[in-house]
């Protein structure tokens, strides 16, 4: 009998570490003041390098108590000079291996930061913004690879899409930053 509980256990200990998120976080710690939970992923780039001439997209997720977060960090070049917002309520839209797509929306203004003047004869905006996960966007994106990314931005007052492609090795990234802050 014992040896049939210890085999039960080792089972279950084996297929328990065989499906355990491989979580990395920047910050995963109790707030001292409001006793909330807080967990902040470190960083994924899903697409470009950390070079000036470089588009790119990178996330995090984040959990602020029972909020769900997707930070959204983005680099925009630029001919000219521009004044690069993400409004409160504009979107990002998930687009899945399945053809579907999840919406989520901004939780408030974000401006743009010019980081290179006129690199490359371009100049180099960065800017992050985060977008809040519902429940039932997060039920959509678990399991599911995300192909690409349109991020709603506003250049000097006209708002467009950026589209980014997710190459196929980081295409699960984002439900597995959402994951380790679920």
């Amino acid at each position: 009998m014992k040896k049939t509980i210890i085999l039960a256990a080792i089972v279950c200990l084996t297929i328990t570490n065989a499906f355990a998120q491989n979580c990395n976080y920047e910050k995963n710690e109790i707030d001292p003041v409001t006793k909330k939970q807080l967990k902040i992923t470190k960083g994924e780039i899903l697409t470009g390098k950390l070079v000036l001439n470089a588009n790119m997209l990178a996330i995090k997720g984040i959990k602020n108590d029972q909020d769900i977060l997707l930070l959204c960090g983005l680099t925009i070049q630029s001919k000219t000079e521009q004044t690069i917002l993400v409004k409160k309520g504009y979107k990002v839209f998930l687009i899945l291996e399945d053809g579907s797509n999840v919406e989520i929306e901004s939780v408030a203004d974000f401006k743009g930061t010019l980081f290179a003047d006129k690199n490359f004869g371009n100049f180099q905006y960065g800017i992050d913004a985060q977008f809040e996960v519902t429940k039932d966007a997060l039920a959509k994106i678990q399991n599911k690879k995300v192909k690409m990314v349109r991020m709603e931005v506003d250049m000097n007052g006209n708002k467009f899409n950026k589209d980014t492609e997710i190459k196929d090795k980081k295409q699960d990234e984002i439900s597995n930053l959402l994951k380790c802050v679920n």
